[in-house]
């Protein structure tokens, strides 16, 4: 993952940066314009694409994150020695969504696919593989939770 960044920071490409409750049609714009400069599975574009689905999902806008992160994934499968922190930074993110809109099952695959690639990617103590970990346990003890109504 480090050496991603590095070859984002090399290529002189910025991330865009979003925030919560602007308008995303902006940020959407935004995005088509680094897809037209760099391509649509440019590093840098993927990286603002997955950071806006999460900002999207954080305001509540769950269709237009699901389709932003979805597009992410497909642009990134196959392809994990160039994209894969980003994959499974889209499936983690794709996991979160799909448990918010109460499919459990979907959400666990999402969530333990993310695991497993970044476990394989930065290893067990990094922040992104503790996250899945978390959103994983979180995850079952709502199915529990649920289960026990």
């Amino acid at each position: 993952m480090l050496a991603e960044a590095q070859r984002v920071f090399d290529q002189g490409v910025r991330v865009l940066k979003v925030k919560v409750g602007r308008e995303w049609e902006e940020d959407i714009a935004r995005i088509r314009d680094l897809q037209q400069m760099f391509g649509a599975s440019h590093i840098g574009t993927l990286a603002s694409q997955i950071q806006l689905g999460a900002t999207l999902f954080d305001s509540g806008q769950l269709p237009e994150a699901k389709r932003l992160l979805e597009s992410v994934l497909q642009l990134t499968q196959g392809n994990e020695n160039e994209s894969g922190a980003l994959m499974f930074d889209a499936m983690y993110h794709l996991g979160l969504l799909a448990k918010k809109q109460g499919n459990f099952d979907e959400a666990e695959r999402l969530l333990n696919d993310s695991l497993i690639g970044r476990r394989k990617i930065a290893g067990d103590d990094h922040t992104d593989t503790r996250d899945s970990i978390k959103a994983l346990e979180q995850l079952k003890a709502d199915r529990n939770a649920r289960l026990a109504k």
